[in-house]
């Protein structure tokens, strides 16, 4: 199982947060596509959890862009995965019961 976030963080030397105007969603996904994408493609949709590692990660970006990101870089999956991949790989890892 692999964890799909915590890129904008300040150790990642991305430096988002010293920019004059915020990184937007489509740029972030164009960032992190690379990463996200091989990461998806080892472990695949089923065992890819998205996590937003908030509040480390708003020293980059906001939760909102960075939320669109995914969704922007999970668009090409199917819903199946991509259900897995936001909710139901973590509700099986962490036995999430409802």
């Amino acid at each position: 199982v692999v964890k799909l976030g915590g890129i904008g963080q300040r150790r990642t030397g991305y430096n988002w947060y010293a920019r004059d105007k915020p990184i937007g969603s489509e740029e972030l996904a164009g960032l992190m596509s690379p990463y996200m994408n091989y990461a998806i493609e080892q472990f695949g949709p089923d065992r890819g959890m998205i996590e937003s590692n908030f509040p480390p990660d708003k020293v980059g970006h906001s939760y909102n862009i960075l939320y669109n990101a995914f969704k922007r870089l999970t668009k090409r999956y199917s819903a199946t995965e991509r259900a897995a991949m936001f909710q139901g790989t973590a509700e099986r890892v962490y036995r999430v019961v409802y």
